[in-house]
């Protein structure tokens, strides 16, 4: 065999031998890329794409706080409404005119019970150490930047429940009907800005995980090895650094084979 040969398939060893080495990575790790000289380009894409996976996930969460958040809000504004309800039968009950002062003063009794309760919720519901009923906003990072679009604001929530009315008078029951009306309007209509607003977020999120899963599986199609192609490499490389070895020991076995002949 002639030198050119035997550098041939010296050659096509190592060769063989770095790409059987570069296969066993990739199938011991499951990845076609395991280090930036696989495929730089690929890697610095896929890079991108898990950091806004990650981001991603993290706004799902988000959003899923925000709806717990919302729902204890909204469970304390029916608590409250359930409340004035109340009230304002107690109110419509001392209205009558027929009630004698010992009885008026039962029903306010009653009346004001329900007042500092309703006082009572406003003032502890909370959520993380953030007071709900107490006029604070909040706004939900649901995308991957600072912008508007990557927010959903929650409606402050600040509401008094209706207090210093009485129901120890007939005249004051009056008054106290016309203010627990007003009142009741004014939670259905921030239990209704919360519904939708809840509503938003189980949007958003549902849209989150879907742009999630996508970006995911591109970034895993970028990264991940071809299980099949690899191994076919694999067989391929094995059988030509054995058949390299095989052709340089008789390369040796020839040179051999004429150094005895000359000596």
């Amino acid at each position: 065999m002639s030198t050119d040969s035997s550098l041939s398939s010296l050659r096509t060893l190592n060769k063989a031998t770095n790409d059987t080495a570069n296969s066993l990575a990739k199938l011991g790790t499951g990845k076609r890329i395991n280090t930036a000289k696989d495929d730089a380009a690929g890697l610095a894409i896929a890079a991108n794409l898990d950091a806004v996976v990650v981001v991603l996930g993290q706004a799902s969460r988000n959003t899923s706080d925000s709806s717990s958040a919302i729902q204890i809000a909204e469970a304390a504004l029916a608590n409250i409404g359930e409340i004035e309800i109340r009230k304002t039968e107690l109110a419509a009950q001392a209205a009558n005119g027929t009630l004698s002062s010992t009885q008026l003063s039962s029903i306010d009794a009653e009346f004001q019970q329900l007042s500092q309760e309703a006082t009572r919720i406003t003032e502890t519901t909370e959520f993380n150490g953030t007071k709900l009923l107490q006029g604070s906003s909040s706004s939900t990072q649901v995308g991957t930047d600072s912008s508007t679009d990557s927010q959903i604001v929650t409606p402050a929530i600040n509401i008094a429940p209706s207090s210093g009315l009485s129901t120890a008078t007939q005249a004051s029951a009056l008054l106290a009907l016309d203010s627990l009306s007003q009142s009741i309007s004014g939670l259905s209509q921030l239990r209704s800005d919360l519904g939708a607003t809840e509503r938003r977020l189980d949007v958003a999120r549902s849209n989150i995980e879907s742009s999630k899963e996508n970006l995911a599986a591109t970034s895993a199609r970028i990264q991940d090895a071809d299980i099949g192609e690899e191994s076919s490499s694999l067989t391929k490389n094995k059988i030509l650094t054995e058949t390299s070895v095989a052709t340089l020991q008789q390369a040796n076995k020839g040179k051999q084979n004429i150094l005895k002949f000359l000596a």
